[in-house]
């Protein structure tokens, strides 16, 4: 009887190349925090003999995946990474059917506008629309931000489940950046399950001083969570009536952004 071939999915462990996951492993270590490192560091971090490291970092650098500051000598991500990470965000989907929706809105209302998908315990951004001065951050593709302090993150965890989200909350490092900050695992937990319920998310002066945003999530084909959007103003504007206007608009948006990528009408919230 023939047999199936395997697809990439039902690979066992044995079928994986080391080689190849050491050399992911490099590049996954430039983060944030660690923008340049050197072989040494490498070898430190990633507990890798120096000799091995040493190696997979002239195949990357070779290949443009890694490139030296010739002032440091350290290491930092390379052009061929960034091209590749710019057509992940090109090719996909939400992408696509988020970034002209999101562009439109932030120039009707002048806010700025933000898409944004859960990875690794952060909020990893995938557009950033900032028109608004003077509350522009240096936020691009692949740039992340914190689930405590945010809309983003609030409606991202929200889409996981009460047990999800705790294992999550004890994993990071709720740390204060406003006075507003919450930094409470059990008062996060309790504006998590509100927004569960009314579909969206708040947030005021607890990333930055003087910010206000709103944000809604993006379901996929099967209901779940997939991505979120926000918009935000300066505070000292954002009165009952702006907030609830442009509360209408982003579930307006959210709702048109998850049809576009297969959810159907009665996953989204009503944004009437």
């Amino acid at each position: 009887m023939a047999t199936r071939p395997r697809t990439a999915k039902a690979a066992t462990k044995g079928d994986r190349s080391q080689t190849v996951e050491r050399a992911l492993d490099v590049l996954a270590a430039f983060d944030d925090a660690h923008p340049e490192l050197g072989i040494r560091e490498l070898a430190r971090m990633l507990q890798m003999d120096r000799t091995v490291v040493y190696r997979l970092v002239a195949t990357l650098e070779e290949r443009n995946f890694l490139e030296q500051n010739p002032a440091t000598r350290r290491y930092r991500i390379g052009q061929a990474a960034f091209t590749t990470g710019q057509f992940y965000v090109r090719s996909n989907p939400i992408f696509n059917a988020a970034v002209p929706r999101l562009q439109a809105v932030a120039a009707t209302h002048n806010v700025n506008a933000f898409l944004a998908t859960l990875h690794e315990d952060s909020v990893l951004y995938m557009s950033s629309i900032q028109l608004r001065e003077p509350i522009t951050f240096l936020l691009s593709a692949g740039s992340r931000g914190r689930l405590h302090t945010t809309s983003l993150g609030k409606v991202l965890l929200a889409g996981l489940e009460d047990a999800q989200v705790e294992k999550t909350l004890k994993r990071i490092r709720m740390v204060p950046l406003t006075p507003r900050s919450q930094v409470s695992i059990k008062g996060l937990m309790s504006e998590v399950r509100q927004v569960r319920r009314q579909g969206y998310a708040t947030s005021r002066d607890t990333m930055v001083m003087g910010l206000a945003s709103v944000g809604a999530p993006i379901r996929g084909a099967s209901g779940a969570v997939v991505a979120a959007i926000s918009l935000s103003l300066p505070s000292d504007e954002a009165d009952e009536a702006l907030v609830r206007k442009l509360t209408r608009t982003v579930l307006q948006c959210a709702q048109q952004i998850s049809i576009a990528v297969g959810a159907k009408l009665d996953m989204c919230v009503d944004a009437a």
